[in-house]
């Protein structure tokens, strides 16, 4: 396994080796609840991209202002 970009918001691209001469992108979403298997960089990268834009990295609550309130 190796480890080819980690993006901002915590989405991870890792190059795997599948076997003889087989290589796979496992692109994870931050936190790694969802993981994608692909053949392409490029399109490993995409999906990154995708989780980074969906993915809601800071809460607009937490759960001490809950608590104080």
């Amino acid at each position: 396994m190796e480890h080819i970009k980690t993006f901002p918001k915590g989405s991870t691209v890792v190059l795997l080796h599948r076997g003889f001469n087989r290589k796979e992108y496992r692109t994870c979403s931050p936190g790694g609840g969802l993981c994608t298997y692909n053949a392409c960089l490029d399109r490993a990268i995409n999906f990154a991209q995708v989780y980074e834009d969906y993915y809601n990295h800071k809460p607009s609550k937490t759960f001490d202002h809950d608590i104080n309130l």
